[in-house]
């Protein structure tokens, strides 16, 4: 069919959309950096083939296991491996994956032993130290909205099939990589599971795209450390970045200058365990899901040191429930921020309950709020200043 150019509203990379855009079947095929020269390291031999014509999946995870620890592997420029069941990674130190602009991509649906509670990962990486893995993507099979176009579909049965799962590993950076059409989640970092015993550390991810991913875009289950840039999240069917144990906690988290487009919450942390010391800072929102920001232990327990500063909604957002909403978190400071409420709803701009320590709503523009906060009687005091709202 004809192709429609998608305006991306001043993301990264460019998409195009094959067919008709409003249909419930589409193909998506992204126009992608170049990526540069390669560094010096180890070429995937040539007897495992590049061009998807069989699965390599026992294949790749043989001799990737194969190689010295320090290695850096290369794959085929512009490669496509077919791979229909998980490449564990095991217990490396100092890997580093070169994908030359190479992706990984599914045909079939995963059989019945691999279905929820089981699970097929694309990528698994589970322990060890300093892991990179740069230039490189993966696709699946989730091209059949089952609620917007645009989307991929929510299926139970597949929702483990993430397109990089991290397990107790430690320095990871993932950098100009991609997944498009997973059931899963873009990104899975956690442990404290049957794979790893303890959290991830470290992580840095910058210039990641995930489109049409079946369940988070980007899921923090178990880290203490994490820097996420650039991250550009196209059409998620459920939330964009997932902070959410157990097992574990989440601590220690910075997510800047990204992007999110979808059906579920954009920054969600619900479940049980602790998360905190979360900066949230100069994203850009998309979509019209309320809250854009939702913090509440499942089971109660307290929470601390929240900053969401200087983010842009790109819509008018309305439900009965607030734009931001803390439930028990100690220290929460909302600044510079803007996020407009439609009028027709309940127009409540930041939500506390239970909220203590220091609680600062300063100098957001929440045109369309009638107040820059409303909060229980059991939340502490808050200095908001310099907020634009329309009253009502």
């Amino acid at each position: 069919g004809a192709g429609l150019a998608r305006d991306r509203r001043g993301r990264t990379w460019t998409t195009l959309v094959v067919g008709d855009p409003e249909a419930s079947e589409w193909e998506v095929r992204s126009t992608r950096p170049e990526p540069p020269p390669p560094p010096p390291g180890l070429p995937v031999p040539a007897s495992i083939p590049a061009d998807c014509s069989r699965d390599v999946t026992a294949d790749l995870e043989s001799w990737i296991g194969s190689v010295p620890d320090g290695s850096t592997v290369v794959f085929q420029r512009h490669g496509c491996y077919r791979v229909e069941r998980t490449i564990v990674v095991r217990n490396r130190s100092g890997l580093n994956l070169f994908g030359n602009g190479a992706y990984f991509k599914r045909f079939e649906l995963s059989p019945a032993e691999l279905r929820y509670p089981k699970a097929n990962a694309h990528w698994r990486f589970i322990g060890g130290n300093e892991i990179s893995v740069r230039w490189m993507g993966v696709e699946g099979t989730n091209t059949v909205a089952d609620q917007r176009p645009e989307f991929g579909s929510y299926l139970v049965d597949f929702e483990f099939e993430h397109a990089f799962a991290f397990h107790g590993v430690t320095n990871v950076t993932v950098d100009h990589a991609w997944a498009d059409a997973i059931w899963g989640d873009g990104l899975y970092f956690a442990g404290g599971d049957q794979y790893a015993t303890g959290p991830c550390r470290g992580i840095r991810v910058s210039n990641f795209v995930v489109d049409r991913n079946g369940r988070q875009g980007v899921a923090l289950s178990n880290v203490d450390g994490a820097l996420l840039s650039s991250v550009e999240i196209w059409h998620s069917r459920r939330a964009g970045f997932d902070l959410e144990p157990p097992p574990g906690t989440v601590r220690n988290v910075e997510i800047r200058d990204s992007y999110t487009n979808t059906i579920g919450l954009a920054f969600a942390s619900a479940g049980r365990g602790d998360v905190s010391n979360i900066e949230i800072h100069h994203n850009r929102i998309d979509g019209s899901s309320v809250p854009w920001v939702y913090v509440k232990d499942t089971w109660g327990a307290r929470r601390s040191n929240w900053s969401v500063h200087d983010n842009q909604v790109l819509n008018s957002l309305g439900s009965p429930m607030a734009m931001l909403y803390f439930v028990n978190v100690d220290g929460v400071d909302v600044r510079g921020n803007i996020s407009h409420a439609a009028t027709t709803q309940s127009r409540k701009a930041v939500e506390f309950q239970g909220a203590g320590g220091v609680l600062a709503v300063i100098g957001n523009d929440f045109s369309g709020a009638c107040h820059p906060y409303v909060k229980d009687p059991a939340t502490g005091p808050v200095v908001a200043e310099a907020n634009t709202t329309s009253g009502c």
